[in-house]
């Protein structure tokens, strides 16, 4: 299937200047987009984001194995507003390197666990995660069919 994601870009523009202030102890922030998806129609769907959620800075957890970690405060609260919603939820953070981002060892093992869980509460919307670059943006989408970003 082919995902087209639209983000409106006061939102995009938002959510990388929040991403880019400094944490009193993590190296990176996280944000969760927001917004709604076309119905699959021929293998395609439409992705449109239109709303970000910045994650606190109370809501972050020190460790120092990962750029950052949130807590499940944070987790319930984005998995609340798809159950009340439906609407689709994207992870969204920046790596500080200029090229097209990829998923890193720990985004590929912490966001199959995290991302199947709000499919699981509004399954006929699309969710992922969309990693940022210095000057690029990368985008992966839950599939049920394989179970995987």
């Amino acid at each position: 299937m082919t995902h087209s994601i639209r983000i409106a870009r006061a939102v995009l523009e938002d959510a990388r200047q929040n991403l880019f202030r400094p944490h009193p102890f993590a190296p990176e922030r996280i944000a969760f987009l927001w917004g709604r998806s076309s119905p699959k129609s021929q293998g395609n769907s439409l992705i449109l984001l239109n709303d970000f959620t910045p994650v606190e800075d109370e809501h972050y957890v020190e460790d120092d194995s990962v750029g950052a970690r949130i807590d499940a405060t944070t987790i319930r609260e984005a998995l609340a507003r798809v159950l009340e919603t439906g609407e689709c939820c994207f992870h969204f953070h920046i790596h500080t390197h200029k090229g097209t981002p990829r998923l890193s060892r720990t985004d590929a093992d912490e966001l199959t666990r995290l991302v199947p869980t709000f499919a699981s509460a509004a399954p006929e919307a699309r969710h992922g995660a969309l990693i940022g670059s210095l000057d690029a943006a990368n985008a992966w989408v839950w599939s049920r069919e394989s179970n995987r970003l």
